[in-house]
């Protein structure tokens, strides 16, 4: 009886990592790559920087389109995993289909947290995860003035970098009393805001006497 495959789910960086990782072990298992993204695997840093000023064009793919079949590795895109049946041993998809499985690894990374506030689901409202969002949102972009960016973490902040460059009037929305608090320094938090404010971009809580702009 042949040996049912190891089941990934998930195709980010852990997920097409540990494919590659399985089939050069010796023996190599039998692989299957199952993410819920219809676009081949890709780099996901860009996507709130080059990808939102220079749109599709600037994806960045893990690897070539055909690597996933020279490797023997079986990814299907587009496919949606709604359960594990532990029992059966078997990964169920949205369409009713069943994957047999000898390991299953769930790599599927964290979700975007959308807003709890009303008018979160209206149109012009945008969340970043996937390549379709930054596509989203580099179209929203480029058909707007002004942009609201709510989070001034880094993700939030390259977000703004990236509208800034393209001209837009950009204002930040944070719920701390400082850019990116939760991972950096009174004074690191102060240059970025401070930085971010010299490009045009506006933000609540900078109150360095010596900064022109802040004061305009």
């Amino acid at each position: 009886m042949p040996i049912s495959p190891v089941v990934i789910i998930g195709a980010g960086h852990a997920g097409v990592r540990l494919a590659v990782a399985l089939k050069t072990a010796s023996p190599a298992p039998s692989v299957v790559l199952l993410d819920q993204d219809q676009a081949f695997p890709y780099e996901r840093p860009p996507l709130s920087k080059e990808m939102l000023k220079d749109g599709p064009d600037a994806i960045a793919k893990l690897y070539k389109d055909e690597f996933y079949a020279e490797q023997g590795i079986d990814l299907m895109r587009g496919r949606v995993a709604t359960s594990i049946n532990r029992g059966l041993r078997t990964v169920e998809l949205a369409d009713g289909s069943q994957i047999p499985y000898s390991r299953v690894i769930v790599a599927t990374g964290a979700r975007a947290r959308r807003i709890p506030v009303p008018g979160a689901s209206l149109n012009g409202v945008h969340m970043l995860r996937t390549l379709a969002d930054a596509i989203d949102i580099h179209l929203a972009i480029s058909q707007s003035r002004r942009v609201v960016v709510i989070g001034g973490g880094y993700i939030g902040l390259e977000v703004a970098a990236a509208a800034a460059a393209l001209g837009r009037d950009v204002t930040i929305v944070e719920a701390q009393d400082s850019l990116m608090k939760r991972v950096t320094g009174e004074h690191v938090s102060h240059h970025f805001e401070h930085l971010h404010r010299l490009h045009n971009t506006r933000s609540a809580g900078c109150t360095e006497p010596s900064c022109a702009s802040c004061r305009a």
